[in-house]
């Protein structure tokens, strides 16, 4: 059965001035509130306390996913201005990973702007380097033929394009953003978007938390635009939960199975590696035949008449999984009600209201999410993708 949730009991009031514009000079220095909806109490700490926060028998799940500089501005042949931002990869692949070492020609999904743009549109990027033939047009979506003199489109990406901020930033990104809007971490590029609850780890943290015996499990799941989308329904379940891309080698479906078995403290950063481990859990609760066009369908958990053991959903993934990784995509929509499946704690941000990250947390922590809003907002927290932590323990 359909979840029957009124988005409306998801809204809080957000001041502007409370939306962290940039980010701080130290990363790790940004303010931690610690909930615990067991115990029901709220600790406020700076994140570089998380050393000393987390149990040693933790297992830390991080997303290595890498924003690409995928925002070309661009020229129609009339002149006017268009906007290109690049979403997903189509030909030579649709992983990134091999897209971005294409030459010359590629196929790309992407979101338009620009007026009386139609398919057969050509465009050229303001520094002459791209071409873009609009294939396929729905509203603000296309399908675009880019096309490069020189180079990989990974070194073109490089040279001309601009890092996409999220939009509620109201500004250009800078020279700073490409090493502030990265985590530490990112290795796969792929994403439009950072998993911003990463943004707060530094080398030094990492290396305290591993000499400490915490385990750092990485996954890859590349944001996409859809994150930023608000739920423009009443009744969230008429929203339409958007697909991200996810990657996982067999040694971490292997590594979750004995955090399982010896009972270890799973802790995802962000609700990104927490989206990815509970598809996990669905695809391996329904597919036995894993492919990279799998997908994990938005409201799999609901209503099911078929639920296996965590264990024994890792295990057929194992046993399907070849060549040594797992790809697939997810539409998963984690709301109140959900039964979360391999997780004990989440490191999250500050999420805007009435969106479906707000309604991941409130599924997390229950409808202690308000108090914890409340308490960030009466402690002067900084909000949004540049702004402080939370860690939420249930």
């Amino acid at each position: 059965m359909l979840p029957n949730i009124n988005i409306n009991d998801f809204n809080y009031e957000l001041p502007e001035n409370r939306i962290a514009k940039y980010p701080l000079e130290n990363r790790s220095k940004s303010k931690l509130l610690v909930a615990n909806s067991v115990a029901n109490t709220i600790v406020h700490h700076t994140f570089e306390d998380v050393v000393d926060i987390l149990p040693e028998n933790t297992s830390l799940y991080i997303n290595k996913t890498k924003v690409i500089s995928g925002r070309f501005y661009m020229v129609k042949e009339t002149g006017g201005r268009a906007e290109l931002l690049l979403v997903e990869p189509i030909v030579p692949s649709n992983d990134p990973q091999i897209a971005l070492q294409a030459s010359k020609t590629a196929v790309w999904k992407a979101i338009i702007g620009g007026k009386r743009i139609k398919v057969g549109a050509i465009l050229e990027d303001i520094n002459g380097q791209l071409t873009a033939e609009v294939l396929e047009k729905e509203a603000n979506e296309v399908k675009v033929r880019l096309t490069w003199e020189y180079g990989t489109f990974s070194e073109l990406l490089l040279n001309s394009g601009v890092l996409p901020l999220p939009p509620y930033l109201n500004r250009e990104s800078e020279e700073a953003d490409k090493e502030s809007y990265q985590t530490v971490f990112a290795k796969d590029d792929g994403s439009i978007a950072a998993p911003t609850a990463g943004l707060h780890f530094t080398d030094e943290i990492l290396s305290k938390l591993k000499d400490k015996g915490i385990k750092i499990r990485e996954l890859t799941l590349h944001v996409g635009p859809g994150t930023f989308l608000p739920v423009s329904t009443d009744n969230v379940n008429e929203h339409k939960m958007h697909s991200e891309m996810f990657s996982i080698n067999k040694s971490l479906l292997e590594d979750l199975k004995q955090d399982l078995e010896e009972k270890r403290i799973i802790v995802c950063v962000g609700t990104t590696s927490i989206r990815t481990l509970e598809s996990l859990f669905w695809a391996g609760n329904y597919i036995t035949e894993f492919t990279e066009t799998s997908l994990v369908n938005q409201w799999s958990p609901y209503g099911s008449d078929k639920v296996i053991s965590p264990i024994e959903s890792l295990n057929n993934l194992i046993n399907s999984t070849k060549d040594g990784v797992l790809q697939g995509k997810t539409e998963l929509i984690i709301v109140p009600g959900y039964e979360f499946r391999f997780v004990n704690g989440l490191f999250t941000n500050y999420h805007v209201p009435k969106s479906t990250l707000l309604l991941l947390v409130s599924a997390f922590v229950g409808d202690m999410w308000t108090d914890i809003y409340k308490s960030a907002l009466d402690n002067n927290y900084r909000f949004l993708s540049y702004g402080d932590s939370s860690l939420l323990w249930r």
